[in-house]
C-alpha cells in the first residue's frame, strides 16, 4: 500500500483523476413555453412529468432531475448529444396543395396524445387506418383492407414529392398518404436503381419484412400508373404470422404497366439460399430495424454483402437510420445513398417518442438509405 508522507495526501488512482476531469453534462433548463413537442416522461427512470427539465444542449431530452441526467450522459448520451440536437432541427414536415388542416395536425402538434387520439383528429382511425396505431388486428382469412384508388389517368412524370404525386392523381388532400407512403417509398428507391436490360422491361423486388403492406396490397396498384413502361415482380419475404395470399396479385395500369405481388412466408437468408426466389434487381426493407436488438438481420445483411446487389432500407428516425447504416457497413455493404429525409415518408409525425421523453422526429418511412448502387 502506497502512504502519504506526513501533511500529504496519496495520489489519487489514475481511473479516478479522469473521470474527474470529464466534461460534466449540460445545464438543465425548462422547456420554452411554445416549444414542441411536449415532454411528459423522464428518458432516464420514466417518470411522469408536468415539469420537464431539458438538455440544453440537444433541447430534444427530458429529465425529472440533475441526478437522472447524470445517470443518462455518463451511459452514453455524452457521445450522442451533439447528434440529438442535429435529429431534433432536421426538416420533416410535408407539403401538400392548398395545405389541408389534418396535415398542419398531424405534422405540428403537440406531441403529448396518444397515437390513437393523433389518428382520430386527423380523421385516420378506422378501416385501414387502424394498421397505423396497431389496433387492427390481421383478419383471417386474408383479405385486404382498402380498394385501389379510384381513376386510371396515366401519370406521366413520376412525382418526386407528395405535392407532385396529389396534384398527378388528381386526389384531395386526404391523409391516404401515411398508407400510400409503402408503394411510393418503393417507387422514390426504384429511381435511384437502373434499370436491368430486359427486353420486357421487368424488374424483380425483393420487399423484406412486410408486415402492413400485406393487408393493403391494392394500394401498391399505383406502381402499374408510375411506372407505365415497367413489369414490375414484388416478392414480398418475412415470417408472418397470418394468412397470405394463395396466389400471386396482378394489378394492371392504363399503359401497359403491371405490378405483380407474390407473399412468402419465412426468413429471406434461408429462402433465398434454398434457392426458392428468383434473383432480384434490388432489395428493400421499409421501417426495417435493421440496428434493433432481437430482430435477427445479421444473417440477412451478410447474405446481401455476398450478393453485391442495390439494397435499400427506411426507418423511423435519423438516429435509428444512422445505426443502422453502421450495422450493414460493419456486415459488408458499401453506402452509397446516404441516410436522408424520404420524400415519400408518411406525412405523419409520431407522437410520445420513447414515451414522451425524446423530441426529434419519429415517421413511417422517415428516412432513407441505400448500399451498392454504384
Amino acid at each position: 500500500m502506497v502512504r502519504a508522507a506526513a501533511g500529504r495526501r496519496a495520489p489519487r488512482p489514475a481511473g479516478r483523476r479522469a473521470l474527474s476531469t470529464a466534461p460534466p453534462p449540460p445545464p438543465l433548463v425548462a422547456p420554452a413555453k411554445d416549444q414542441r413537442p411536449k415532454f411528459v416522461r423522464c428518458v432516464q427512470c420514466g417518470k411522469a412529468l408536468t415539469e420537464p427539465l431539458l438538455c440544453s444542449a440537444s433541447l430534444c431530452v427530458s429529465y425529472c432531475s440533475e441526478t437522472c441526467q447524470r445517470v443518462h450522459w455518463a451511459s452514453g448520451f455524452a457521445k450522442e448529444c451533439d447528434n440529438f440536437k442535429r435529429y431534433a432541427t432536421t426538416d420533416v414536415r410535408v407539403s401538400l396543395p392548398d395545405d389541408p388542416e389534418w396535415l398542419r395536425t398531424a405534422m405540428d402538434h403537440d406531441g403529448n396524445m396518444s397515437y390513437g387520439e393523433l389518428l382520430e383528429q386527423i380523421g385516420a382511425h378506422e378501416g385501414a387506418y387502424k394498421l397505423l396505431s396497431g389496433s387492427q388486428s390481421a383478419p383471417s382469412p386474408h383479405r385486404h383492407l382498402i380498394n385501389a384508388l379510384d381513376g386510371d389517368d396515366p401519370v406521366d412524370d413520376a412525382p418526386s414529392s407528395w405535392a407532385e404525386y396529389y396534384r398527378a392523381r388528381g386526389t384531395t388532400a386526404s391523409p391516404l398518404a401515411t398508407l400510400l407512403s409503402f408503394p411510393l417509398t418503393l417507387r422514390h428507391i426504384l429511381t435511384h436503381v437502373d434499370p436491368p436490360p430486359s427486353a420486357d422491361g421487368s424488374l424483380r423486388v425483393h420487399y423484406l419484412g412486410p408486415e402492413k403492406e400485406l393487408l393493403i396490397l391494392p394500394l401498391f396498384r399505383e406502381l402499374a400508373l408510375l411506372m407505365p413502361s415497367t413489369a414490375l415482380h414484388v416478392d414480398m419475404i418475412g415470417p408472418v404470422a397470418f394468412d397470405l395470399p394463395s396466389k400471386p396479385l396482378v394489378y394492371d395500369g392504363p399503359r401497359g404497366g403491371r405490378v405483380t405481388i407474390t407473399a412468402h412466408r419465412g426468413a429471406y437468408h434461408t429462402l433465398a439460399r434454398e434457392g426458392q426466389l428468383q434473383r432480384a434487381d434490388v432489395t428493400v426493407a421499409l421501417n426495417a430495424g435493421l440496428a434493433a436488438s432481437g430482430y435477427g438481420w445479421g444473417p440477412t445483411l451478410e447474405l446481401l454483402s455476398k450478393q453485391n446487389r442495390p439494397f435499400f432500407f427506411t426507418d423511423y428516425s435519423e438516429y435509428s437510420a444512422e445505426k443502422a447504416a453502421s450495422v450493414a457497413e460493419a456486415k459488408g455493404l458499401k453506402l452509397t445513398v446516404p441516410v436522408a429525409v424520404n420524400p415519400f415518408r408518411a406525412p405523419l409525425r409520431q407522437p410520445l417518442v420513447a414515451g414522451g421523453s425524446l423530441g426529434f422526429p419519429w415517421l413511417s418511412n422517415g428516412f432513407l438509405a441505400g448500399f451498392n448502387t454504384t
